[in-house]
């Protein structure tokens, strides 16, 4: 099954080994030349290119020395969503009609909003009403924010006026009227007079105490007042970050589940294994798991179509004859300590179990999540298939969008690549994981009844 040389050494293995047997692809592509000059088969060659891209990849995401993180996918145009999302980010036929509301709503909340959300997203009527709410609570933090400034700006106006009188007698350019109408409106004591007074009399007639005072609570007025508007933006990016049944779901796997659970974290890990939607997204820190999965269909096609006696670049093309309505895979590789110094400043992989303030449940339904991009974590449900897979995770956090899209910057991306196989080329690797260096679902997936099949395909079934 799997080597003991780490999650790098069976590509290492792979990269290394070399068929002497020649043969095509079906459509006569030119052969190609190794260093011995010895002709290689254009499917070998393509699965050495790949190979090296591998390599390539790692490097450019500056993980040549500290370990790369790898997801498989069968399709390469599926986007990094986590399951959750993927209904969420896109509309069905039969809501179309709600298109336009929906668009307005998602531009209203990308004006007040930090974060970066898609175009179109599946929400609620509920979360649509719950977005407005905050909206309208929004702009009234604004305009209260405007209206505790500009008496700030005041106060501190007269204070300088004040200043400026006694330090060089220069005559102030506040008129007594504007002096008069600020004491009156934070309550300072200044002798009555009329409009005509000398203003250099009441500049210094006002109680330098009391205007410290009105200075310090119109601070501390603002303060509250950007205070309430952090909330009120805190609570509208929360709105459209769960989506709608997320809770409900998990409330109910976690009443039916009936058995001793952990932390929320080991739950949502355990959802997730079992196939309910959840918002966390599988890595590997095994580029050859991330390869069996990308090929799956592959290994599958090669497997059911493989002639007893033949070389495996004939096997290769003879599948290569009948792949036509397989999807294009591709892999992933990640740097997730950049991508957690993205998320949050730091470089290192998180243990959620034991961050503090960081329960799935309290922080995504009762509270608030403190990330916008998606975070690099620990497996929190540590069983011996997801240490057979050597399972890691990304969390989504408070944006809805796709995680390349997240990590990209007006430079390109150095935190992630993907990189796609051509059909000779996932053919030829699945030969490889199926028959040189077997990688089955019984390595993967550490469990009794793919042990099982895969006794039954090795000494039973023909």
């Amino acid at each position: 099954m799997m080597t003991d040389e780490g999650p790098l050494g069976l590509v290492a293995q792979l990269a290394e080994h070399r068929t002497s047997n020649p043969g095509g692809d079906g459509s006569n592509p030119s052969e190609s030349t190794n260093s011995s000059g010895t002709t290689v088969p254009p499917a070998q060659a393509e699965w050495a290119a790949f190979l090296r891209k591998l390599d390539e990849a790692r490097i450019n995401v500056h993980c040549s020395e500290s370990s790369a993180w790898y997801r498989g996918h069968a399709d390469a145009s599926w986007k990094l969503l986590p399951s959750v999302f993927r209904g969420y980010t896109s509309l069905k036929d039969d809501r179309k009609s709600l298109a336009e509301n929906m668009t307005s709503d998602i531009s209203d909340l990308k004006n007040v909003s930090r974060i970066s959300y898609p175009d179109i997203m599946n929400i609620s009527s509920f979360q649509r009403s719950r977005i407005r709410d905050f909206l309208s609570e929004i702009n009234s933090a604004k305009l209260r924010i405007n209206k505790s400034k500009a008496d700030l700006d005041e106060v501190r106006f007269l204070r300088s006026e004040m200043f400026l009188l006694k330090s060089n007698n220069k005559l102030p350019s506040i008129t007594p009227d504007r002096l008069l109408a600020i004491c009156g409106l934070h309550n300072i004591d200044i002798p009555t007079g009329n409009s005509n007074s000398n203003i250099q009399m009441y500049l210094r007639a006002v109680n330098m105490g009391e205007l410290e005072r009105a200075i310090i609570q119109c601070e501390d007025r603002l303060r509250k007042d950007r205070l309430k508007l952090s909330s009120a933006r805190t609570k509208i990016e929360m709105v459209p970050a769960i989506v709608p049944g997320e809770r409900e779901a998990f409330i109910e796997f976690r009443f039916r589940w009936r058995e001793s659970i952990g932390t929320s974290w080991e739950l949502l890990a355990l959802m997730q294994h079992y196939g309910v939607f959840t918002r966390l997204l599988d890595w590997t820190e095994s580029p050859a798991i991330a390869l069996y999965f990308a090929l799956k269909h592959y290994i599958d096609l090669y497997n059911e179509n493989k002639v007893k006696g033949a070389t495996i670049i004939e096997n290769v093309n003879f599948a290569l004859s009948k792949s036509a309505h397989l999807r294009i895979p591709c892999l992933w590789v990640l740097n997730p300590y950049k991508l957690s110094e993205k998320s949050s400043g730091h470089k290192r992989i998180f243990d959620l179990d034991l961050e503090d303030g960081h329960d799935y449940f309290r922080s995504f339904h009762q509270s608030s999540w403190p990330y916008e991009k998606a975070l690099p974590i620990y497996s929190p449900w540590r069983k011996q298939r997801l240490a057979s897979q050597h399972s890691m995770f990304t969390v989504h956090g408070l944006s809805c969008v796709d995680l390349e899209t997240q990590t990209k910057t007006r430079k390109g991306n150095n935190i992630m690549e993907k990189i796609e196989f051509s059909r000779i080329s996932a053919l030829y690797g699945a030969a490889e994981l199926s028959t040189i260096f077997p990688v089955d679902a019984y390595s993967v997936f550490s469990d009794m009844d793919n042990l099982g099949k895969y006794v039954n395909e090795k000494f039973i079934i023909d």
